[in-house]
This record gives structure tokens, sequence and C-alpha cells, in this order.
């Protein structure tokens, strides 16, 4: 193989490939549950939230219920009330009981806490601060995410305000353009109207007159769900696949800085 000043053709041509993905990505865009948060239904935790409402249920008769009404309220064809009273009822329980089911759910769901989460916020202000945008695709229920983003802080970061339900894509972005979640798409991951859905939202948002391809060649999505990272990069994004109960921030940063995303120095002072 021919080499020129020591390095290999094939080097050369990765360093430039690398280069070109640099230089084109603007936009990092996030799941949130497994992400940003930890990841689960109430099912996740449900031993602690029964036991803690004076209720013996089996976490497997728990984590079916759930799943059957979050296939409904993630797509928003059901409220968030009427997900916990659902569960509830199914179970066997006083669904007026909602109110206590959903604090606890959030107690339990609402976000890395402590020091994952102080390390998550220095990374995504890094990441703004090195000239990309943030932004978010989550199969979620609007109103969790705001609790979420509250307890977090991440609100300071991608904006007080998220899509709602009730919005169009028009109104959406005057809220907050590149913050999608799927109850107000009301299609979730991996379903490719959902990431086109974003890809609207940022069109809107930047004034781009880009394809849809250009456009998606511009962004990296980062998720801990693989199929979800799959349909992403069919349709042309750069794709992160990290988990954060497993993996670190560190982690993050690397994969990213190998998706074309290159961050500036931390701040030392």
């Amino acid at each position: 193989m021919e080499t020129v000043g020591g390095l290999s053709e094939e080097h050369i041509n990765a360093v430039v490939k690398a280069s070109a993905q640099r230089a084109r990505v603007t936009t990092v865009v996030f799941d949130v549950g497994g992400v940003l948060a930890n990841d689960g239904l109430p099912s996740a935790g449900a031993e602690t939230i029964f036991r803690t409402l004076d209720m013996d249920v089996n976490p497997e008769t728990v984590k079916r219920a759930c799943r059957t009404f979050w296939d409904e309220v993630k797509v928003g064809n059901i409220s968030s009330e009427a997900f916990y009273r659902g569960v509830l009822e199914k179970l066997g329980h006083d669904p007026e009981r909602w109110h206590e089911f959903h604090t606890l759910h959030m107690d339990q769901f609402g976000g890395l806490v402590g020091e994952r989460t102080k390390q998550i916020l220095t990374l995504l202000r890094r990441i703004k601060s090195s000239g990309y945008q943030v932004g978010v695709i989550s199969n979620h229920v609007t109103s969790w995410l705001e609790d979420i983003f509250t307890r977090s802080g991440y609100d300071a970061v991608f904006g007080a305000a998220v899509l709602s339900a009730e919005s169009d894509v028009s109104a959406c972005a005057r809220l907050s353009p590149l913050v999608v979640v799927s109850d107000a798409a009301q299609c979730g991951k991996p379903n490719p109207k959902i990431y086109k859905y974003f890809l609207d939202a940022l069109r809107t948002h930047t004034g781009s007159t880009q394809s849809d391809e250009e456009l998606a060649a511009s962004c990296v999505f980062v998720d801990n769900k693989k199929a979800n990272v799959d349909a992403a990069t069919a349709l042309g994004f750069g794709g992160v696949h990290y988990f954060a109960m497993e993996q670190t921030e560190a982690d993050l940063e690397a994969l990213l800085s190998t998706a074309g995303v290159c961050l500036d120095p931390e701040d030392e002072s």
C-alpha cells in the first residue's frame, strides 16, 4: 500500500472522511430515557412504587399492564391520567389513586440525579458552546418530559417549553423547535415519521432550504436502543448507540467524536 509521509493511503482517507463529517455536523439530537434520564416505565421500579402505595402486585403483571397503556400514551392516543388510571384498574386497584402513582413514578423516573446530572449538563453545555445545536427526539409524554427537564435542569439547555400534544408543527416550532416528543408527533421511534418530524422542525427553526437527506446528514442522533439509531442512520443521520446506565459521559464524548462531533476543550477555570 502506498504511503505519504509515512501514513498509509487508508489512514489518510479515514482522516479526510472524518474531517468532512466534522465539518457538516451542526446538530446533536438526544433520546431522553436511557440517555439523559433513567430508562423505564413504572414497571422498572414496580416493587418500590407499589410497596409505597401499599399494593401487592407482581412486577411481571405490572410490566404487562404498563406496556399495554404505554403503547397508547406515547403516541397521544390517551392522556397521562388515563395511563395511570388504566394501569391501576387493570391491576385491580383504585384508579382514583392515579395521582399518587404518577408522583411516585416521576420520583423514580425523573432523571439521573446528583453528580450524573451535573456531568451530563456540563457535557451538553460544552456541545452548545462548541457551536452545535442540541435537540431531542423522544418516545415520551410531554408532561413527564417537562417534569424531568425541570428536576434535572435540562430546561436551561433545551428550553423550558416542550412540544404539547395539542400543537401542530408550526406551533411546536415557536415553542421549542428542536424538542420532539412522540405524543406530539403522534408516532414513535423507530417510525421514520418522527425523525422527519424533527427535520421539519429543524428546517423551520433554521430557515434551511436543504432536503431531508442534507439536513439529516448535519445531525447526529444518540439513543440507547439500537433499533432507533438504525432507523435514524437509514435516513442519513449520524448515529451513536449509548446507554447511560452502563456507560459514562466520557464514553459518550468519545462516541460523539467518532460520529463527527468535535468539542472544544473543557474550561479548567
